[in-house]
């Protein structure tokens, strides 16, 4: 191993070392700093995601990727697996409570003193994120992936939504772990 490679080795164990003692010790600064990474990212794959379906639905309304998986493209106005769809202010009355739900997810994200906590919060956050920014730019939620067996489809969802489900199913696995712990 030459000289170089060795003292960058050393130089990124180094960072490690001093941004996971920084998050393990409580730096509410880094906490919240990985919270609005996450939900970057999470925001940015969902984003893009679905701006490339949109370019591969330009002529075509299905892509068959396996038996079992097909890209569909799919405009939400409900919620979450089309509930309350095709209502005439379906729209705004979601936009007016998913705003101020993203600003709890938020709030309480900042709150989080466990790292898989504040991962899974960025998740929920960044999910949220991106599928508002569809409702203000499309009026809509844009889903594409569709998983079927057979004839039975489970509703047409996106990257957001898979990764606010992954959130929640975390947080509530953590939460429910930590509390079945204090009790032992």
């Amino acid at each position: 191993m030459s000289s170089g490679s060795l003292f960058s080795r050393c130089v990124l164990q180094s960072v490690v070392c001093v941004l996971r003692r920084k998050l393990f010790e409580g730096s509410v600064f880094f906490r919240r700093v990985l919270v609005i990474l996450g939900a970057c990212c999470v925001t940015s794959l969902d984003l893009y995601t679905k701006r490339l379906c949109a370019s591969m639905f330009e002529n075509i309304t299905e892509v068959k990727l396996l038996p079992i998986l097909n890209f569909v493209k799919v405009h939400n106005t409900g919620m979450s697996f089309g509930l309350f769809a095709g209502y005439q202010f379906s729209n705004l009355f979601f936009l007016l409570i998913n705003v101020p739900a993203v600003l709890v997810v938020l709030f309480l994200s900042f709150r989080e003193k466990r790292l898989v906590a504040c991962v899974a919060w960025s998740f929920i956050l960044g999910g949220a994120v991106a599928n508002v920014t569809d409702r203000v730019r499309f009026g809509a939620v844009r889903d594409f992936i569709d998983f079927h067996f057979l004839d039975l489809h489970w509703p047409v969802f996106n990257v957001a939504d898979a990764a606010i489900f992954l959130g929640v199913v975390f947080v509530l696995f953590h939460s429910t772990s930590e509390k079945v712990g204090s009790i032992n």
